[in-house]
This record gives structure tokens, C-alpha cells and sequence, in this order.
């Protein structure tokens, strides 16, 4: 009888069936573990990424606060942009007025000087008062000709004050517009960031990163310096020349 023992031949098909599917699980097994720990890197590198996705939303979630700080504090200034228009308007409309009330008396004493002169042609006096007279007529014409020029350049720097009135008025419109294009922007990019994990650049508006507060506190301080300037300058011309002629018509008398 021979050693060992005798299993039939279906019995032998069975364990090496049986063996080769135990190769294969192990094998499968093996295959299973190398995915699992591939698997277990992409988690790991995509919780990373979204670690650094929530930061960089979170980093965009405070720029879209501090923008939104900076347009109030920008429609705050706006506003008292618009009310030191007003007043400098009015302000503008009142000089205007004054200037013409000046230009009407200058042109009554221009009549009374020409009144002046057609009574000493006509009159009998002495010769020599008549000749310092009419000197002082002549001279007299000829500042009030310096007075007319001086009123006209006065007149121009008031319509470039004018025109500097307007063209803030332009700027406080374009950075109206563009803080209205801003806060467009500002929610279409909080709808996007609300749909999406992808990163969205932020650019605040180009007038709030040039155009500040101090800015354009400068510019109406400088308008504001102008038309004091202006207004000193004009009623000091004005007033002398006035007194001048007032005196001129007490001092010299007239022999009819």
C-alpha cells in the first residue's frame, strides 16, 4: 500500500482550485491595500487643497469686508463733497452779483468823470487848476482803463474757478459711477464665491486707490484759498478806486 494519502481526482481539481482562488484573493487583497493607500494620499492632498482653498476664502471674505467699509466711508465723503459744492455754488453766485454791483458803480463814475470833464471844457477859471484837472482826469481814465482790465481778468479766474468747480463736480460723478460699478462687482462676486471652490482675483476700484480723502480735502482747501484771494483783491481794487474818485470830486472844484 502506498504512503501518503489517496484523494480522488475531483477532490485534487478541488484544492487546487481552491488554491489558486486563495492566490488570487491574496493578490486581489494586495491590489486593494495599494489603492486604499493611494486613495488615502489624494484625500490627504485634497484636504489640503481645501484647507487652502477655505483660507484663501476666508482672506477674500475680509477684503470684501474692508471694501465694503471703504465705500461707505467713500459715500460719506461723497455726500459732503456735494454740500461744499452747494455752498461754493453759492458762494460763486453771491461774488458774481458783488461784482457786478462794483462794475455798475465803477460805470457811474466813469460818467461823472466824462460829466466832469464837459463842465471844465465849458467853464471859466483858472488855467493852470484846469490843465492839473484834466491831468488828473487822464490819469484817473487810465486806472479806471487798469480797473476795467484787472474786472476782466477777474472775470476770467472766476469762470476757471468755475470750471474747477465743475470739474470736481465731473470727479464726485465718476466716483459715484464707479462705486456703483463696485458694489456690482462686489455681488457677483459674492454669488460666485458662494457657487464655486475656485479663487476669484479681487481688484478694488481704480478711484478709490488713487483718489482719497486727503486728496480732495487739498483740492477744496485750494479752491477755497483762490476765492478768498480773489474776493480780497477785487473789493481792495474796487474800494480804492472808489475812494479815489469820491475824493478827487471833493478836492478839486469846479469854476462854472
Amino acid at each position: 500500500m502506498p504512503d501518503g494519502i489517496l484523494i480522488s481526482e475531483e477532490e485534487f481539481a478541488r484544492v487546487v482550485s481552491l488554491k489558486a482562488a486563495h492566490d488570487t484573493g491574496a493578490e486581489r487583497q494586495r491590489e486593494l491595500a495599494e489603492r486604499n493607500r493611494a486613495l488615502a494620499r489624494s484625500l490627504d492632498e485634497c484636504r489640503a487643497e481645501a484647507a487652502r482653498f477655505e483660507a484663501q476664502l476666508q482672506a477674500l471674505r475680509d477684503d470684501v469686508d474692508k471694501a465694503g467699509r471703504r465705500a461707505r466711508t467713500a459715500e460719506e465723503l461723497a455726500a459732503s463733497l456735494q454740500a461744499d459744492l452747494l455752498a461754493k455754488e453759492s458762494e460763486v453766485a453771491l461774488l458774481e452779483s458783488n461784482v457786478t454791483s462794483l462794475t455798475a458803480k465803477l460805470h457811474g463814475a466813469e460818467e461823472a468823470i466824462l460829466q466832469h470833464k464837459v463842465q471844465e471844457a465849458d467853464g471859466i477859471g483858472h488855467r493852470q487848476q484846469h490843465q492839473r484837472a484834466a491831468r488828473m482826469v487822464a490819469q484817473l481814465e487810465q486806472q479806471l482803463m487798469r480797473k476795467q482790465e484787472e474786472a476782466s481778468v477777474s472775470e476770467r479766474k472766476l469762470a476757471e474757478m468755475q470750471e474747477a468747480l465743475h470739474r470736481l463736480e465731473a470727479v464726485v460723478q465718476q466716483y459715484t459711477d464707479d462705486r456703483e460699478r463696485y458694489e456690482h462687482d462686489l455681488k457677483t462676486l459674492e454669488s460666485t464665491s458662494t457657487s464655486s471652490n475656485a479663487v476669484i482675483p479681487f481688484n478694488p476700484s481704480t478711484f478709490l486707490e488713487t483718489c482719497t480723502k486727503a486728496d480732495l480735502l487739498v483740492k477744496i482747501d485750494e479752491l477755497k484759498s483762490a476765492k478768498r484771494r480773489f474776493a480780497i483783491r477785487v473789493y481792495s481794487q474796487l474800494l480804492v478806486l472808489f475812494t479815489f474818485l469820491i475824493l478827487f470830486a471833493l478836492v478839486v472844484p469846479l469854476d462854472i
